[in-house]
């Protein structure tokens, strides 16, 4: 599909039909700034950054600041869908670098007074972990109790 696009593109690029190369642009652009939504979502719920590794995040950074800044060497015009696509990803990184900075200090020291008062707040999977293994215990023991099992169904979510 990809190769049939390319070749779609290059035909329309020589008869000077432009808007579908200039489409592709705007589509990767906001599927690349889109891309990290999820994220800045668990940044939210959990007030901290985690599980994302900050040597990976300034590696994938400095790539979109290098990969902008060779756009500068090309011939004019400038490629203002590419650029704008590697800095909103740089732009996004470095929310994420600010926010982590900030924010799992703070995660770190609430942690150390609640462990300091003997308080350990459990973390979300594990409540659902837990709830889960109760939950195929009660069905398992129902299934082991009922006498007709064609009518039981089993509902996960």
């Amino acid at each position: 599909m990809q190769v049939g696009c390319v070749y779609a593109l290059r035909a329309g690029f020589r008869n000077g039909v432009t808007w579908p190369v200039k489409m592709f642009g705007i589509i990767a652009t906001i599927l690349l700034g889109g891309a990290l939504f999820p994220q800045f979502w668990e940044i939210f719920k959990r007030k901290e950054v985690v599980g994302l590794s900050i040597t990976f995040i300034i590696v994938d950074m400095l790539g979109g600041v290098f990969s902008a800044a060779s756009l500068g060497f090309a011939p004019p015009p400038l490629d203002a869908f590419a650029a704008s696509a590697y800095l909103i990803v740089v732009f996004f990184e470095v929310l994420i670098l600010l926010l982590a900075a900030i924010l799992n200090p703070i995660a770190y020291y609430r942690r150390h007074r609640a462990n300091a008062n003997g308080t350990i707040k459990e973390i979300e999977t594990a409540d659902k972990i837990a709830s889960s293994k109760e939950t195929v215990v009660h069905l398992e023991s129902n299934r082991n109790n009922s006498t007709d099992s064609s009518h039981e169904r089993v509902h996960w979510f």
